[in-house]
């Protein structure tokens, strides 16, 4: 009998924990996922995808390519190259954050079909005005 009832339950995130479907911790469960979800779906329309911004702007990382190409090493390069904006602008982006950049660079490069692609993808949500907008600023509900 108690394998029947474990077979109708599902298993829960928590080890041992088996939650019954169609109970209240199955739904709220459901619903915390559809709410991260959509929420994930709605920044990837706005073309948001999270994380923090690039150290390595596209102005530095062509001087790293021209530099490169001309023989530099990039511990060579590194001290003329200054970070523009942000909480540690006017310093030099690390030695990882340049050769990051490079290995992205090489990515988009070896696969320009996927970039353009996912490019065109978003030009046609924004074309549809899939898009959402800027949100109005609310009233301060103390001057009401």
């Amino acid at each position: 009998m108690q394998d029947s009832a474990q077979a109708r339950c599902t298993e829960n995130p928590e080890p041992g924990v088996l939650i019954r479907p169609g109970s209240p911790a199955a739904q709220g469960k459901i619903h915390r996922q559809a709410q991260f979800d959509g929420t994930l779906d709605t920044a990837a329309r706005k073309g948001k995808h999270g994380g923090r911004p690039p150290v390595i702007t596209d102005d530095m990382l062509h001087t790293v390519l021209r530099r490169r190409a001309l023989g530099e090493s990039v511990e060579q390069i590194q001290p003329d190259l200054f970070i523009p904006t942000g909480k540690r602008k006017g310093q030099n982006p690390s030695v990882a954050s340049i050769y990051r950049a490079l290995a992205e660079h090489a990515k988009r490069e070896a696969y320009p079909e996927a970039v353009e692609a996912a490019h065109a993808d978003f030009g046609a949500l924004q074309a549809a005005s899939e898009v959402p907008g800027p949100r109005l600023a609310l009233p301060d509900r103390a001057s009401l």
